[in-house]
This record gives structure tokens, sequence and C-alpha cells, in this order.
């Protein structure tokens, strides 16, 4: 049984992505933050809303921010939405976003005119330049899950059209196999996050159309050839990435490993038309990660304010030397997380001295590992 009251206030949240998209005035462009104009001075960064003179909002809105907003409206569509206007709405705003990077040459053009500092999805940069080499794996893998979620729930061939271009003319479908960039000194835990959640839009993806009753069979089996290759690539980079996740015992990434290897029953009949078994697709057991994940989520502090934390001269700790490419020292082992500063999924977990104190952390880490394990009944 659904609780109305929690509905009440996820829709309320709902409701505040939705003024987002709006306040900029550029359709499938949202803002990275709101405000009122009164709740600060003038600000280089903010901007006043063309369609709303009481609004601000924050610019040069990230990647980081758009595989955030097409992770969660798919969700709100199938999960939160009762009825077909609150569908059409999450909807909406996630087909305005996939299609403003469409139809601007894959780019997400801003209040100025020009790309965002990040908004790139362009073969030009993302093949061809060596300052993205980095992440040449997460914007394929992030473009790709945009266009076929959104194909998903449109049947809007453009999309589909548009994610073969980009495997077949630019082997955006290669590039996914070294999503994750190894490299002792550029170990990026806010890539990793934007590209888990990308792995689960994109099996979402996969699943909604395999299952669709609204795409005909023939949309639904040119979308499976793409599908079936991409599952083989996709799978190489998942597993090389989650040899280095495993032993951060994340709930976070765990569930989301566990989802998108297919050893979960929502979505285990898409490997077995492959004739992949959730042993044969993916490298690590998931009751072993699910474990792990307890684990984690049991040792959670329940207290979020960011106490200082000084580990770094403990007997018990080895340090990891040749990581200390910057100022940060970190520990070659995790440390529970009731042992250190507590931080979210983007922030680097084997960091043995921070905290100030003056910080709260908000409950989204602990909530969304939790309910996602819950969901996928990953709690045992």
């Amino acid at each position: 049984m659904r609780d109305p009251m929690i509905k009440v206030q996820a829709w309320k949240h709902f409701e505040a992505l939705e003024l987002l998209n709006q306040v900029s005035g550029i359709v499938g462009y949202p803002g990275r933050s709101l405000a009122k104009r009164s709740d600060f001075p003038p600000d280089s960064n903010w901007h006043p809303s063309p369609i709303n003179s009481t609004l601000q909002f924050k610019g040069d809105t990230s990647s980081d921010e758009i595989v955030g907003h097409e992770f969660v409206y798919p969700l709100v569509h199938d999960l939160l939405a009762e009825n077909d206007d609150e569908r059409q709405r999450a909807y909406i705003l996630s087909f305005k976003i996939t299609n403003h990077i469409l139809t601007h040459d894959w780019y997400l053009i801003g209040e100025n005119h020009t790309h965002t500092t990040w908004g790139i999805w362009n073969p030009r940069q993302i093949n061809n330049d060596s300052f993205y080499q980095e992440t040449r794996g997460l914007n394929s893998l992030q473009i790709l899950a945009f266009l076929l979620q959104t194909y998903a729930y449109s049947g809007d061939e453009r999309f589909l059209n548009g994610a073969n271009l980009l495997v077949k003319s630019y082997q955006y479908d290669v590039n996914l196999i070294n999503q994750k960039t190894i490299a002792v000194c550029d170990n990026s835990f806010s890539d990793d996050e934007l590209a888990y959640l990308s792995y689960f839009t994109l099996v979402h993806a996969f699943h909604r159309i395999s299952s669709s009753t609204s795409l005909s069979s023939e949309q639904k089996h040119r979308a499976q050839i793409l599908i079936d290759h991409l599952l083989e690539y996709m799978k190489i980079g998942l597993n090389l990435s989650h040899k280095y996740k495993k032993m951060e015992k994340s709930p976070f990434f765990n569930f989301i490993y566990c989802y998108v290897s297919g050893q979960v029953n929502q979505i285990q009949y898409l490997f077995q038309k492959l004739n992949l078994s959730s042993t044969t697709f993916s490298n690590f057991d998931c009751s072993s990660l699910s474990m792990d994940g307890i684990w984690y989520m049991q040792r959670w502090p329940l207290e979020l304010i960011h106490w200082p934390q000084f580990n770094s001269d403990r007997l018990d700790v080895q340090i990891n030397g040749p990581a200390e490419c910057g100022s940060e020292i970190s520990s070659l082992k995790l440390l529970p997380p009731d042992e250190r500063s507590t931080w979210m999924w983007n922030a680097n977990v084997y960091g043995l001295d921070n905290g100030s104190g003056f910080n709260e952390e908000n409950p989204v880490a602990f909530l969304l590992s939790y309910w996602g394990m819950r969901y996928f009944d990953l709690l045992g």
C-alpha cells in the first residue's frame, strides 16, 4: 500500500524539479540551482529568470545535473506518478532535455548561447580532444543512456537514430569498454557516481524498450539489435569498474551493479535472450555484494555532521602512498563509515583526515542506497 502523505511529499520535490527546468526560460536547459532574487546580493554565476521576476538561477549547468535529471524522471514516471497527467509531466522533462542535446549538436547550450563547461557529448571533443580522454567512456555512456531511455518512452525515431549514429560512425560502443580510466592519481569518485547512475538509466531503458506495449514490433526489433550489441561492450566496462568499486562495499554502487548485471528478477530476461546468465555477464556475485552493502549501512553514523577525523596517525591504518598525488592522505583499505567523516557517494571514501564540525550532510546517500537495495530484495 502506498502512503498518500509520502506521495504528497515526494511530489513537492518533483514540482521543484519542474520549476528548475523552467526557470532558465530555455527549453530543455534546467538551471543548476534556483533561489529568490532577494536571498543574496547579485552574483555573476546567478542569472535573473526571464519567466519569473522574483527568481534567479545558477547557470553553467553540468553533465552532472543532467545525469541526475535523466535518472530520476523515468522513476517518477514508473513508480511515483498515479495517472496519465502525472506521467506526462515526468516524461516531458526528460524528453525536452534529451531533445535539447540532440538538436544542439550534442551540446547543452546555456544562458550565454554557447555550450556549458561540461555539457559536452559531441564526438569532436569526446573522441578527438585529449582534454576529454578521461571522460570519453563516461560521456559516451551518458548520451547513449539519455537517447535510449527517451526513445523507450517516446518512440521518436530521432533518438534511436542518434544512438545508432554515435555507435556506427563514432564508436561510442567501443568507448564503453574504458568507462573508468584507471590511474593511480586520477580516481574520480564523482565520475564513478555519474557512471553508475547512467548504467542504471541505460539498462532501465533496455527493460522499458523490451517490455513496451506502445512501441511497434518493428521498433522494438530495431532497438533490440542495438541493445544486444551494447550489452557486450557494457559488460566489459562495468566489470572493470566494479573491480575497484566493490572494495568500497558501497550499498549504492553494489545495488546498481546487481541490477545492471542482471542479478535481480526484474531484468534477468534481458540477459537470457542473449544466452547470458548473470554468472557469465557479471564477475561479482550479488549475494556477497549485498552483505557488504548491509555492513556499510549498519556502520553508517546516525549523526551526519562532518566532525573532525584524524586517522592518518593510527597504527592499524596503512597509508596508500602512491595515491598521495594531492594533499589528501588516503588509506589502502576502507575504514568503516563511523570511523571517518560522512560524505556523499562522489567523495573519497579512503580519506583519513578531514571534517570541520561546521557542515552537516543530508541523508540522501543513505536513503537512496537503502531503498534501492530494499526495492530489489537485496536486504536478505
